[in-house]
């Protein structure tokens, strides 16, 4: 799944998981595990991103 998503949708995406997950970190209660979970995926996308942009420059 993760071979046809290019790394100009996984930026936003991942940027946008981790300022909603801060948002709700400051507005409602929700478990530790949720809020870990959403930052956890949200920065992993956010390092996948940066890894294929390093990748693809590099193949060029």
């Amino acid at each position: 799944m993760l071979n046809n998503v290019s790394a100009k949708y996984l930026l936003p995406i991942g940027l946008l998981l981790l300022s909603m997950s801060i948002v709700l970190r400051q507005f409602s209660k929700l478990p530790d595990a949720l809020l870990g979970f959403l930052m956890g995926v949200s920065v992993g996308l956010l390092l996948l991103s940066l890894i294929r942009k390093v990748r693809s420059r590099n193949a060029v």
